[in-house]
């Protein structure tokens, strides 16, 4: 009697060690599975970031550049009044409004790009009037040497 219950123990012990293998193995393709997708699906987000993000955050970077460049050189422009300086502004306001078209062409390819979509409007309008400003500094400059070559040339009275 005591071996026909050591054995009738033993057989449930094996078939719960067989369940618990089993049950084992399914948790393990089950998290295999979801692994599998999660991991195909970081693959689509990171092609999507190479794609669509990054060469958003590279034009964004190269334009905060050339404007703070811009802006030294306008500045050094009403300075000094060399003329070199304004072109090389003008320039670099050539390559801004190239940035600009860019970005703008990026933006309307790629609608999930809501930030960059909200502040085209604002940066054309401050593009504009820091265009207006330059026209206006360089015409207050071109009045400026005017007046002084006018003075230069005009009879003293003594």
């Amino acid at each position: 009697m005591r071996k026909a219950t050591y054995r009738a123990t033993l057989a449930l012990s094996k078939k719960k060690l067989i369940v618990g293998f089993v049950l084992i193995l399914c948790v393990n393709l089950i998290i295999s599975v979801a692994a599998f997708y999660l991991m195909h699906s970081a693959e689509k987000n990171a092609e999507k970031l190479s794609v669509k993000y990054v060469p958003e955050v590279e034009l964004c970077a190269r334009m905060n550049v050339a404007v703070l460049q811009r802006i030294r050189l306008l500045r050094a422009y009403d300075f000094t009044k060399e003329a070199k300086t304004y072109e090389e502004a003008t320039e670099l306001s050539a390559i801004i409004s190239d940035d600009f078209q860019k970005l703008k062409k990026q933006g309307d390819e790629n609608p999930e790009l809501e930030k960059l979509n909200a502040a085209l409007p604002l940066l054309q309008k401050l593009n504009r009037e820091y265009s207006n400003l330059m026209a206006d500094t360089k015409a207050k400059v071109e009045g400026i040497n005017k007046a002084q070559e006018h003075m230069k040339t005009a009879p003293h009275n003594s």
